[in-house]
């Protein structure tokens, strides 16, 4: 699995998001069209999980039988948690964002868009979708009737 950020705001490299080695932020070859040419913004970096590619970014998908088990889905909840910080930072700075999630196969495919907020990002359980790009926003704050009641 590769996942690609792309923002309209330059995007630093990182060997470990916070000092964490959860996520990793790194460069991608400017001549790969194959990237670029599914993203509108310029500014493009691929981003891995604690595995190193970003087939970590999954958990609560089966029971861990095994204590391994275990381990890989206590740190595939954290590079997601790592993952979705690195989002919320860059949307509070103001930045647009693309993500482009697609297994290496996948390149020549055409993706489906769609538009998610942070709040994606998170769960009983998470699984990057195939050959896609998510443009990214602010999560929604939910509105009871009550609020709607007084801002009339």
């Amino acid at each position: 699995m590769e996942l690609f950020v792309a923002s309209d705001q330059p995007i630093e490299r990182s060997h470990g998001w916070k000092g964490e080695a959860f996520l990793t932020v790194e460069e991608v070859d400017a001549e790969d069209e194959s990237v670029r040419r599914h993203l509108t913004l310029p500014h493009v970096r691929y981003l891995g999980a604690h595995t190193g590619c970003s087939c970590g970014f999954e958990y609560g998908l089966a029971t861990p039988e095994r204590e391994t088990g275990a381990e890989q889905d206590q740190a595939g909840r954290r590079s997601v948690s790592a993952l979705r910080d690195f989002l919320e930072v860059h949307l509070e700075a103001g930045a647009s964002l693309q993500l482009l999630s697609r297994w290496f196969t996948e390149a020549s495919l055409a993706p489906d868009a769609s538009d998610v907020s942070v709040d994606f990002f998170g769960g009983e359980s998470f699984v990057l979708p195939h050959n896609a790009v998510l443009r990214v926003g602010r999560a929604v704050e939910q509105r009871d009737e009550a609020d709607e009641a007084r801002d009339r």
